[in-house]
């Protein structure tokens, strides 16, 4: 692994969201992995840039859904593949 940069405690989870690009309109699902308080991880099938502006669609245990407006800081290779961080 690279090295933990976080300032925050991340909280791990494994759940599905959709993540849409900016220079892409059609939006596609990812994994994703923690969170904390300045970031979060995924694992995605689709490349995504660093410096890229991304929305993330998410849905809540009560059915809400809302969005999460973050940059791609990092982009490496996973087992099927790419881990982001934004």
């Amino acid at each position: 692994g690279g090295v933990d940069r976080r300032r925050s405690p991340r909280i791990k989870l494994e759940m599905q969201a959709t993540v849409q690009v900016a220079c892409n309109t059609t939006p596609f699902r990812v994994t994703l992995l923690d969170y904390s308080a300045s970031g979060l991880r995924f694992a995605s099938d689709v490349t995504i840039e660093p410096k890229e502006p991304i929305k993330v669609l998410l849905t809540n245990d009560d059915g809400r859904e809302f969005e999460v407006m973050a940059t791609c800081r990092w982009r490496s290779a996973y087992e099927s593949g790419d881990l982001v961080g934004c």
